[in-house]
């Protein structure tokens, strides 16, 4: 899935809101992905600050 309510896909998709962002690490599992990104600059916290976020 990529979002709320998507269902699973075997075709990669690209996150353009990470776009420009440093990420460090990434881990995917049967119902997550999770990407680790850097944090350093102002630039970086305000797109960080910007991301939606998913939880159950």
């Amino acid at each position: 899935g990529f979002g709320e309510m998507r269902k699973s896909s075997t075709t990669p998709m690209e996150v353009k809101a990470l776009e420009g962002l440093y990420a460090s690490a990434i881990s995917c599992g049967l119902s997550h992905t999770l990407f680790i990104v850097r944090d350093e600059s102002d630039e970086e916290k305000a797109k960080i600050a910007k991301l939606e976020s998913y939880s159950v």
